[in-house]
């Protein structure tokens, strides 16, 4: 069994710690490797470099090393997403489509792909977003995630391909983020270990987002890999959800000290978020979340601290 990790960002270089330290040496393929996302990987991990928009170099990587399974990563997200639609397109539609489809060309069993609470309707009510809450995406990237899912549900039903969509909210912890909110939290972590103030601006979501930590999530991806007999969609989440000041009051409580003004970030934000239900994934993959938001929050503090005191030192 081989395993391809498409991505080697925040949850994908998660993804491939976590299979290294079950014994195997999975494949990962990516553009261009963040150093600090693949760091202690080299050697445990064989590197692929290739676009997920080049459908030819994928179908090569299948065959050339025997991959068995796909956990597909890759995406465009946050504030990039929506400045660059077409892009965002290219990325998270094509993209996420080649991969599909280089798995039915070379007869590749499962396909594990991380979608969005973003795909959700945001107007929809006040309950918890459970799987069959209804959709209707208000922005770039859950437009795209939701077409992938429609797309990966027809390559499961007319073409046999095990496709299985994973919903997650607000990822953070180690590695380099492309944007958005973990970008915030480790600028604000930064600041705080280099004796100054920070400003987390209200320009990703409204209402109260899902955080789950990149190992976490990168769980998630591993237990629908595992399972006998997934779904296709399923929630993956900690049931833990913060609007921006609530997510600044819980990083004060858990760094004293820490100076975080939260402003208004002078732009119109329609992406609404409410906690997740995960009974199913829980019950179906076997998923729980390992990591709550206090200890996932120190394990990064602790992690942007080592950082800082090697680049100090």
């Amino acid at each position: 069994m081989t395993t391809l990790v498409v991505g080697a960002g925040m949850v994908g270089s998660q993804a491939l710690r976590q299979l290294v330290r079950r014994g195997e040496r999975p494949v990962a393929y990516e553009l261009v490797a963040n150093e600090e996302n693949i760091e202690g990987l080299a050697g445990r991990v064989e590197f692929v470099e290739g676009d997920v928009r080049d459908l030819a170099r994928l179908v090569e990587t299948l065959r050339a090393h025997r991959i068995t399974r796909i956990l597909h990563t890759v995406a465009l997200v946050g504030p990039a997403a929506e400045a660059s639609p077409y892009e965002a397109y290219q990325t998270n539609v094509t993209g996420s489509v080649n991969v599909l489809e280089a798995a039915r060309r070379v007869g590749v069993k499962r396909v594990v792909s991380y979608a969005s609470n973003a795909i959700f309707d945001p107007d929809g009510g006040d309950a918890p977003f459970d799987e069959a809450y209804p959709k209707k995406p208000a922005g770039m990237n859950g437009a795209a995630k939701l077409c992938v899912e429609h797309v990966g549900e027809i390559y499961a039903k007319s073409l046999g391909l095990e496709f299985v969509s994973l919903r997650i909210g607000g990822v953070y912890g180690p590695g380099r983020s492309s944007g958005g909110v973990p970008q915030q939290m480790r600028a604000c972590v930064e600041a705080h270990l280099r004796g100054g103030p920070c400003v987390m601006e209200k320009y990703v979501y409204v209402g109260r987002n899902d955080m789950i930590t990149a190992h976490d999530a990168a769980l998630g991806g591993l237990c629908a890999l595992d399972a006998a007999n997934p779904g296709l969609y399923y929630n993956i989440g900690t049931g833990e959800a913060y609007s921006y000041d609530e997510l600044a009051s819980a990083m004060r409580a858990l760094l004293p000290g820490l100076e975080i003004e939260v402003r208004e970030a002078g732009r119109p934000v329609t992406i609404g978020m409410r906690p997740m239900l995960t009974a199913r994934a829980e019950r179906e993959l076997g998923f729980r979340a390992e990591q709550p938001f206090a200890l996932g929050f120190r394990n990064f503090v602790e992690w942007v601290a080592a950082r800082e005191s090697r680049w100090r030192g």
